[in-house]
């Protein structure tokens, strides 16, 4: 009959539109999530960039003062006729070169949101080239060019992997009395591995006063989840990528 068509054609425009209502507060729940998801996100950089700013901050701060106090010290060298003069000046340009690299590494590492492990790579050759050079240490990258080093990674990871080999450069240079240092570099699917080796000297213990940048190199690794082995001759450092790519 008319009416029972009537009837059926309004149960069925019923249920479209409960379907469609159903479907629009699914998106509107889904786009709320997303938006969370993305001020999560956002906040998070936010974090990670300031923190990269208070390092930075606290490293030119002290080499601003260190520039300082020598420049002082070599205005009062030179106006006294003192031999130190050019040992003074020498270490103001130490200074400068350094003020210079962390003013670097702080514009590679708030560049962007992410940066790639070849990138990675790259800067830090870059940066071992730069600090063995004039230390008379052969510096080498060993690298697998078949493999894939195109992977994306969060800059937080970039940061502190970035920090950790600088600090162990700079331990290698300070301590091991090494000939030849290499940077090597391993990637397993997901995972992959950066290791910085020297054919220095063998020893457990290094001195008392660098305890404080091996516990910053530990507390770095542990902030990304990576795992890291430390001792005299090698410094190896292992991350997974889907463990934080979403950090």
């Amino acid at each position: 009959s008319i009416l029972g068509g009537i009837i059926f054609i309004g149960i069925l425009l019923g249920l479209y539109y409960r379907r469609r209502l159903l479907k629009e507060k699914q998106y509107t729940v889904r786009l709320q999530e997303l938006i969370f998801e993305r001020e999560q996100a956002e906040a998070a950089l936010g974090k990670i960039r300031q923190d990269i700013a208070r390092d930075y901050h606290d490293e030119l701060g002290n080499h601003l003062a260190s520039i300082t106090v020598l420049s002082s010290m070599a205005k009062k060298y030179f106006r006294d006729g003192k031999e130190e003069t050019p040992k003074v000046l020498d270490k103001i340009a130490d200074s400068s070169k350094q003020l210079h690299a962390i003013t670097r590494d702080f514009l590679w590492s708030i560049e962007g949101k992410w940066h790639s492990l070849d990138e990675l790579i790259i800067y830090l050759a870059d940066k071992g080239n730069a600090f063995f050079e004039p230390l008379d240490i052969e510096f080498s990258l060993i690298k697998d060019e078949t493999k894939d080093f195109h992977t994306k990674l969060p800059i937080s990871v970039g940061r502190n992997v970035l920090l950790i080999f600088k600090e162990a450069m700079t331990n290698v240079g300070k301590y091991a009395q090494a000939k030849n240092v290499f940077l090597k570099v391993e990637v397993d699917g997901e995972s992959w591995e950066i290791v910085l080796e020297n054919d220095g000297l063998k020893v457990e213990i290094l001195p008392k006063e660098n305890s404080r940048g091996l516990a910053n190199m530990k507390q770095r690794a542990k902030n990304i989840e990576a795992n890291l082995l430390l001792n005299s001759n090698i410094t190896r450092l292992t991350y997974t990528n889907s463990a934080n790519l979403q950090s």
